[in-house]
């Protein structure tokens, strides 16, 4: 019996191996995978080597992942793979208003107009399935909201928190 494990565990060893490393994909955007509609949770923020921090945004088709999230008050990257069917956008705006009662023009989109420039502390703009946006923004403590201003996307739920202390 020990002698089979001993065959059978190099062998277990390179298929989880292998496994792991089928799982990480890679992060350029010409991917010809096809991009999943549901989003991935990624919850934690990251420090990078010049202090900053890092936060890793999944959007999909109408939500965020993670939905809320936090930081660290100052310098941050945000990187909003799109894995979803459709373009997305991610817009920060600093509010205490709940995600569902934003201000709105006639069609359901966020009024962005309605905010002070300094409410408006960066986006990414539309970003195509399987690519990837990125913002680096220095942004003091407070609460942001996250959201997709694509007509319908906001109404639909693509809303979230990012909380910076």
């Amino acid at each position: 019996m020990r002698r089979n494990i001993i065959r059978v565990a190099p062998i277990a060893i390179l298929a989880a191996a292998a496994l792991s490393l089928a799982a990480c994909g890679s992060s350029s955007s010409s991917s010809t995978t096809e991009p999943a509609t549901q989003p991935t949770q990624t919850t934690q923020t990251t420090a990078t080597a010049g202090g900053a921090t890092a936060l890793t945004v999944v959007m999909s088709d109408y939500a965020f992942a993670p939905k809320d999230a936090s930081a660290a008050a100052g310098e941050l990257t945000i990187t909003a793979p799109n894995q979803g069917k459709l373009p997305h956008e991610l817009v920060l705006i600093r509010t205490d208003l709940p995600l569902n009662k934003l201000p709105t023009d006639s069609s359901g989109n966020v009024n962005e107009d309605a905010f002070p420039a300094s409410r408006l502390p960066g986006e990414i703009s539309e970003t195509e399935p399987g690519a990837t946006g990125s913002l680096t923004v220095t942004l003091p403590a407070g609460r942001y909201v996250m959201l997709c201003n694509v007509p319908g996307h906001y109404k639909a739920g693509m809303v979230g928190n990012l909380v910076v202390r």
